[in-house]
């Protein structure tokens, strides 16, 4: 399926009607990685040696995930989603391991082991998403705002 750009809300109730999500390459996908991991969706990444094609690996490790979502050749890639999809039962597996994460918890969590001013920018973006969304090629720092 692809869907045209739609506004957050129902991107997510899109993104959510799925059995697995599969990550481009060579870009890497943090952001959906994230929208996936909230939904307990679990999205299948390939890793490669560019920056911006390692994002995946750092998403999904982040959270021990990368071993059972983030293959290193394009023919794992393509096998590991083919073998989930293919697997109703172990691809139940892999979503109870992905809802037992917590991912909202960690990320919001005041004992977590982000740093503090990460967290807070993080909190601070969602709640100006307007405003960041609005203004396009403007800067935004830190000083005053979180």
């Amino acid at each position: 399926m692809v869907a045209r750009r739609a506004p957050y809300e129902q991107y997510l109730g899109l993104l959510n009607q799925h059995h697995l999500a599969l990550s481009p390459f060579p870009f890497g996908n943090a952001s959906s990685i994230i929208d996936c991991l909230v939904l307990n969706q679990p999205i299948v990444g390939l890793v490669e040696g560019e920056p911006h094609a390692r994002s995946d690996y750092t998403v999904l490790g982040a959270f021990g995930l990368d071993e059972f979502l983030v293959a290193n050749t394009l023919e794992n890639y393509v096998a590991g989603a083919v073998r989930y999809l293919n697997n109703p039962d172990l691809l139940a597996e892999l979503k109870a391991m992905v809802a037992s994460k917590n991912i909202l918890d960690v990320q919001f969590k005041d004992d977590t082991t982000r740093p503090d001013e990460i967290r807070r920018a993080i909190a601070w973006a969602w709640q100006n998403r307007e405003e960041l969304c609005r203004e396009a090629g403007r800067t935004f720092r830190s000083e005053s705002r979180w």
